[in-house]
């Protein structure tokens, strides 16, 4: 029987805890005024270096594959077995040579264990959780795995927004820090009050956001697009918890034509984890479409469900 119920509202996630008892709110770090800790394998002990934040630095960075993380009780990090996975598949759709990614569960657990490590020393008292980005590096048969940490965001609030605008990917399967550049026009025109941007296809497809997944709940079963897209972690853990709870899951990209039919819509990622959305908005089409969700959608019990799920996936990187 599926748990997907309406009449549980966004005061449900107030008492919303992890097993270790620390809330949602408590997972993330305040941003300002933090200092930003990059390692580089190929310097001696992982030694730590300063930098901007994550997005600028890999925008800066030479190409490669990439994967972005979250660590929990700052011990662990969500999913990380499919964080190497997903270094060794982007490498490989890259093209980059196949001893790029040689031991990489083991390098990716040193190198996040050590960037995480410099992020504490530049901050001390930070008693927030911490944002990784690891990125794979690679230049004929030579590589480097580099790992970026800086503060957990907050997650948003709501009401959340999003705004479908822009074509999908060309390289959806593939995590390559290209994309970092080629989303920013779209990042920068995004106005204030909107969290993200969803991709659309040319028949109104809604693939993915320009950095989380795209969920659509539709008579009690879930919609989520199966392919041209980027399987992020949250995703997977989402997915899960459907086939665990007897939620119906269609591996269909949501189509933009179909709003009015929609009961509710959410977005994945690492910092946001699952997300319910509020307001959807389509300017750009003929004519221009939007939409408001109430409070008491369904959507809301699903985020209770995979909240209560992360640290179950999570692996431990340090003592």
């Amino acid at each position: 029987m599926s748990v997907l119920r309406r009449g549980r509202g966004r005061g449900c996630m107030a008492a919303v805890r992890f097993r270790f008892g620390r809330t949602i709110a408590a997972m993330a770090s305040p941003t300002r005024n933090m200092q930003y800790a990059i390692v580089r394998e190929k310097r001696r002990g992982n030694e730590a270096e300063s930098g901007p934040d994550a997005s600028t630095w890999l925008a800066e960075a030479p190409r490669g594959a990439y994967t972005t993380a979250r660590t929990v009780r700052s011990r662990s990090v969500f999913e990380f077995e499919a964080h190497v996975e997903r270094l060794i598949a982007s490498a490989k759709a890259m093209e980059a040579p196949s001893e790029a990614a040689e031991n990489m569960e083991q390098r990716l657990r040193d190198a996040m264990a050590s960037a995480v490590n410099a992020f504490e020393r530049n901050n001390p008292g930070n008693d927030g959780e911490v944002r990784l980005t690891a990125l794979l590096t690679w230049e004929g048969s030579d590589s480097e795995l580099l790992c970026h940490a800086g503060p957990l965001p907050p997650r948003p609030k709501q009401p959340v927004k999003v705004l479908v605008r822009g074509e999908p990917r060309s390289n959806a399967k593939a995590k390559d820090s290209e994309w970092v550049r080629d989303r920013k026009p779209l990042e920068d025109s995004k106005p204030k009050d909107v969290n993200e941007v969803i991709l659309e296809g040319e028949d109104g497809s809604l693939y993915e956001g320009l950095s989380s997944n795209f969920f659509v709940v539709q008579d009690g079963t879930l919609y989520t697009a199966g392919k041209n897209i980027l399987e992020g972690t949250v995703r997977l853990l989402t997915l899960e918890v459907c086939r665990k709870h007897g939620i119906p899951v269609k591996l269909e990209a949501p189509n933009i034509k179909d709003l009015e039919k929609w009961d509710g819509v959410l977005i994945s990622s690492t910092s946001r984890l699952l997300l319910p959305v509020m307001d959807v908005s389509a300017p750009d089409l003929d004519p221009p479409v939007h939409r408001t969700f109430s409070n008491d959608s369904m959507v809301f019990r699903l985020e209770e469900l995979v909240l209560r799920e992360i640290e179950a996936h999570s692996s431990l990187i340090r003592s």
